[in-house]
C-alpha cells in the first residue's frame, strides 16, 4: 500500500510542478518573483550527439543536452522546473520539450532539494541544416518554489556547434600492375587509401590526372561506403607509359568530390586534391617464365604461414611471356633453413604455351624455431624449348618471397571480463572467511578459437582450496566462459593482489603454438563494520529483573550477547567467573552452553545458576568468557574472547 501510495503520489506531483511553471509564466505580473540572488549555481554542460560523441553539427538530431545545477539556497526549494531558451535554428526534437522537472543524479525527479543537491535538466535538440557553426548562448530559467515564494533565475548555457570534418585520405600504397615499365600499355594504377577522418564516406567519385605523356583509358572511380578506419583500393584502367619514360617516381593527381556522413548521421558533401606517387621500373630479363603470383593456403584455403605450421601449401603461379610455347619442365625447391619440403605438385609439367600460365604447389612444414620475415625461395627450373621446329633444354632460377608472419597477429587473445568473490553472484570477502568462491569470467577477444585453456591462481594472501580449471575444449571467437575456485582469506589487507596464469593452444593453419598469458587483479577484502570485537554484551541482570539478596541459592542471572561478525556463529561455551561469596554448583565459576547457529547481529541469552554467600549487598563485577567457533566457511573458525 505504501509503495501504490509513493508511485501516486508522484504521478500527481509533477503535474503540479509543471501546473506552477505555466501560472509563473501567463501570470508572473502578479506574483511575486525573487531573483536577486541565485540559489543554483551551473556546474556542467554536457552536450552529446546521438550517437554518443561531444561534438555535434549542422543537421544534428535528438542532441542531448543535460545541464546539471548545485541548489546553494539556505532554505529547501520545492517544484523546481527548468525554462529552456533557444535560438533560431536550434529546436526540441519530437516527443521533447522547453520544460523539465530537475532530476537527482540517480533519474528520478527531485521534489524537494536541499543545500548541496546536484540536480540535472534534460533536454532533446534538433540542430538545423542552415545554422552555421559557431558558440550559441541559450538561456535557462529555473523556477521553484523558495519559501512561500515562487522564485526564478536565469542562467546562459554555451552550446558549441562543430563545422563538418573534412574528408582525409592517406594513401597507403600506390602501384601500377601488371607492368610498370617504359612502353608498357593497358596496365592498371592501383590506389589504397584509408579513412582516416572523423566522418564516414557514403561515396566519392574520382578523377585521375597522370603526369605528361602519360594516358589513361579510364580516369574515372567510384566508391560507395567507407566507414572511418577502413580502407578500399581504387584501379585506374587503360594506363600506358611512354616508351621514352625515364625510371623512377611519378606524382599524379587525384580530385575526390565526396559525400560525408558524420557519426551521428548528418550528410554534407565535400572535396579535397590527392597527390599520389607511383613507380616506373626497367623491364625484366629475357628469361620467359615469370611469376605471377605468391600465395599461402591450408586445406585449400587463404592462410598465412606461421611458425611450427605443418602441411602448408605454396602456390606459385608461373606465366610464358615470351611468343614461344616452353616444353616439358622440371622444377626443384630450393627453400631457406627451418622449411621442409614435403611434396611438390602442380599443372607446370607439361609447359606452357606461349602466353600461358601454370602453377606449382610446394607443400612445406615449418619449423617453431624460424623467425618471422620475408625469405628469399628459389625455383630451379629445367624446361625444352621450342625454336623452329627444334627443342633444347635450358635452365632458368627464379626467385620468390614468402613472408612468415609472427603468430602474435593471429594468437586469439584471453583478456578478463569479470573477477569478484563469490557464485554465482558478488559477495563480500572478509579477513578469515574460509572456502570464498572467486568467480573469474574470461572472453576470447580474438578471430580464432582458443584450444584447451588452463587457468591457475596464486596470492601470497590466500590458501588454496581449488586454485586451478580448464577453460571448455574450444573457445570460439567472441563467447565468454566462467570459472569458480575456493580459497581460505588468510591475511588481514584491505585488498588482495591475485596472480593469474593462463595457458592455451593456438591450432590455425596447421599450427600448435603454446600460448601463455598472466594477469593480476585486485580484489577488496572488507572490514565489517559493526564492531572491533566479536561479540557485544548487550545487557546483563538477574532474571525478570528481581532483586537478589544475601543467602539466596539459585538465582538465575542471565546474560544477552549479540553477534557482531559477519558470520553465523555456533558452538558457544560461557564461563563465567564469579565474585568471592558466589558459587555455581559449588565452584567459583558458572558455565553455559549456546548450540547455535546464531546468525550476523542476533542476539542470544544465555542463563547461569548462582547462590549467593554470606557477602555485602552491592554490585559486583563478574568476568565472562566465551570460546565460540565463526561459521565463516568450512570447519569455520575459534575464538575466545573474555
Amino acid at each position: 500500500m505504501k509503495k501504490r501510495l509513493k508511485n501516486l503520489m508522484k504521478r500527481i506531483f509533477l503535474p503540479m510542478i509543471l501546473a506552477e511553471l505555466l501560472i509563473l509564466t501567463v501570470f508572473s505580473s502578479r506574483i511575486n518573483i525573487y531573483c536577486q540572488q541565485e540559489r543554483f549555481s551551473i556546474i556542467g554542460v554536457n552536450v552529446k550527439s546521438s550517437s554518443g560523441s561531444s561534438s555535434i553539427y549542422p543537421g544534428s538530431s535528438r542532441v542531448s543536452l543535460k545541464i546539471e545545477a548545485m541548489y546553494v539556497g539556505a532554505i529547501e526549494a520545492e517544484s523546481v522546473v527548468g525554462h529552456l531558451k533557444t535560438v533560431p535554428g536550434i529546436d526540441f526534437s519530437a516527443g521533447s520539450g522547453s520544460l523539465a522537472p530537475a532530476k537527482l543524479l540517480n533519474g528520478s525527479i527531485a521534489y524537494k532539494v536541499e543545500t548541496g543537491d546536484c540536480v540535472t535538466f534534460e533536454y532533446s535538440l534538433d540542430i538545423s541544416k542552415s545554422l552555421p557553426p559557431g558558440l550559441y548562448y541559450l538561456t535557462l530559467n529555473i523556477t521553484y518554489r523558495y519559501g512561500p515564494s515562487l522564485s526564478y533565475e536565469e542562467h546562459i548555457i554555451n552550446v558549441n556547434v562543430s563545422s563538418y570534418p573534412s574528408i582525409s585520405l592517406r594513401v597507403v600504397d600506390s602501384y601500377l600492375s601488371p607492368a610498370a615499365y617504359p612502353g608498357s600499355s593497358d596496365t592498371n594504377l592501383y590506389i589504397i587509401l584509408e579513412n582516416v577522418g572523423d566522418s564516414a564516406i557514403n561515396s566519392a567519385n574520382f578523377n585521375l590526372s597522370l603526369p605528361k605523356g602519360f594516358t589513361v583509358k579510364n580516369p574515372k572511380a567510384s566508391v560507395g561506403l567507407v566507414n572511418k578506419g577502413e580502407r578500399f583500393t581504387l584501379t585506374f584502367s587503360g594506363i600506358s607509359i611512354p616508351i621514352g619514360a625515364s625510371t623512377g617516381v611519378y606524382t599524379a593527381e587525384v580530385y575526390v568530390d565526396a559525400s560525408m556522413r558524420t557519426d551521428d548521421g548528418v550528410t554534407y558533401n565535400t572535396t579535397t586534391t590527392l597527390n599520389v606517387q607511383f613507380s616506373v621500373t626497367s623491364p625484366p630479363r629475357e628469361d620467359p617464365i615469370v611469376i605471377s603470383y605468391v600465395s599461402v593456403m591450408y586445406q585449400g584455403e587463404e592462410a598465412p604461414l606461421l611458425p611450427s605450421a605443418r602441411g602448408v601449401t605454396i602456390r606459385i603461379g608461373l606465366m610464358n611471356r615470351l611468343s614461344d610455347a616452353i616444353g616439358a619442365m622440371s622444377i626443384i625447391p630450393v627453400l631457406p633453413d627451418g622449411m621442409e619440403v614435403r611434396s611438390i605438385s602442380g599443372t607446370y609439367a607439361n609447359g606452357m604455351a606461349a602466353g600461358g600460365s601454370s602453377f606449382v604447389d610446394v607443400t612445406v612444414d615449418v619449423d617453431s624455431t624460424v623467425k618471422p620475415g620475408q625469405y628469399d625461395c628459389w625455383l630451379s627450373i629445367s624446361y625444352v624449348k621450342l625454336v623452329s621446329g627444334a627443342s633444347f633444354i635450358s635452365y632458368q632460377n627464379v626467385r620468390f618471397q614468402v613472408t612468415v608472419e609472427s603468430f602474435h597477429s593471429y594468437v586469439p587473445e584471453l583478456a578478463i571480463s569479470s573477477a569478484y568473490w563469490g557464485s554465482p553472484n558478488p559477495n563480500p570477502a572478509y579477513e578469515n572467511s574460509r572456502y570464498i568462491p572467486l568467480t573469474l569470467s574470461f572472453i576470447n577477444n580474438g578471430r580464432y578459437d582458443i584450444v584447451g585453456g588452463f587457468i591457475n591462481v596464486s596470492s601470497k594472501y590466500l590458501r588454496p582450496i581449488k586454485s586451478s580449471e580448464t577453460l571448455p575444449a574450444r573457445l570460439m571467437p567472441g563467447s565468454s566462459a566462467s570459472i569458480t575456485l575456493y580459497f581460505d582469506v588468510n591475511a588481514s589487507v584491505e585488498v588482495i593482489p591475485i596472480e593469474i596464469s593462463a595457458n592455451y593452444t593456438f591450432d590455425e593453419f596447421g599450427t600448435h603454438i603454446e600460448v601463455f598469458r598472466r594477469f593480476t587483479v585486485n580484489l577488496p577484502v572488507e572490514k565489517y563494520p559493526a564492531s572491533s570485537s566479536r561479540l557485544l554484551i548487550v545487557s546483563s541482570g538477574w532474571q525478570n529483573n528481581y532483586s537478589v539478596f544475601p543467602k539466596t541459592d539459585n538465582a538465575t542471572y542471565q546474560v544477552t550477547i549479540a553477534n557482531r561478525t559477519p558470520f553465523s556463529i555456533g558452538g558457544v561455551s560461557l564461563l563465567l567467573k564469579l565474585p568471592k561469596g558466589m558459587t555455581s554448583n559449588g565452584r567459583g565459576e558458572a558455565d553455559a552452553y549456546v548450540e547455535g547457529p546464531v546468525r550476523s547481529l542476533s542476539t542470544f541469552t544465555a542463563s547461569f545458576t548462582i547462590s549467593i554467600g554470606e557477602v555485602q549487598p552491592g554490585r559486583y563485577n563478574a568476568t565472562l568468557i566465551a570460546d565460540f567457533m565463526v561459521l565463516s566457511g568450512g570447519t569455520g573458525v575459534r575464538y575466545v574472547e573474555e
